[in-house]
């Protein structure tokens, strides 16, 4: 299992840097275009907000295994460790909820767009961008659920990922 872990978590870490490529070439380009040509692009924009879209979800998932979401830590300090443990594993299982209402609606709106194009790039589905809700959200609930398997063992989430153990509060 951990070997498909690592699948996923390379599989996401070079999507992560192929959107941030592409939006940093089309704000370059649309840049260059604009200032030098004197013409805009008019698809760089619409481009770059849906793939940021997507660089969000995707580094959203990868922040929760690497536990560097922002959080408080003033009363967990204050915790036992096993205390700490249990009330990480109850937030976690509140947000996986939530999580599990976004892919559901997500999953509905990624559906009524399936006809619809974008804007400036009419070859596209208008579902591309939506989709990165659904896909995002359950890639978060995976990765939360690895985190709890970790709260329970003890054992790190993944290569990348700091032991849980050394987690601040924890």
């Amino acid at each position: 299992m951990v070997k498909v872990w690592r699948v996923i978590d390379r599989a996401t870490n070079l999507a992560i840097t192929a959107l941030f490529a592409v939006i940093l070439v089309a704000m370059f380009a649309q840049v260059v275009f604009r200032y030098v040509l004197g013409s805009s692009l008019s698809w760089s924009e619409e481009v770059s907000r849906y793939m940021f879209v997507w660089l969000c979800y995707l580094g959203a998932y990868v922040a929760i295994l690497r536990n560097a979401h922002i959080g408080v830590d003033y009363v967990t300090g204050h915790l036992p460790r096993a205390a700490v443990r249990a009330l990480n594993v109850v937030l976690a299982l509140i947000i996986i909820g939530t999580l599990a209402f976004a892919a559901h609606h997500g999953s509905l709106l990624t559906l009524d767009n399936m006809a619809a194009s974008w804007w400036t790039v009419p070859f596209l589905p208008m579902s591309l961008p939506y989709a990165a809700v659904p896909v995002g959200a359950c890639l978060m609930i995976v990765a939360l659920i690895r985190v709890i398997v970790g709260l329970i063992s003890g054992q790190s989430v993944g290569p990348d990922v700091q032991d849980v153990n050394e987690a601040p509060g924890m």
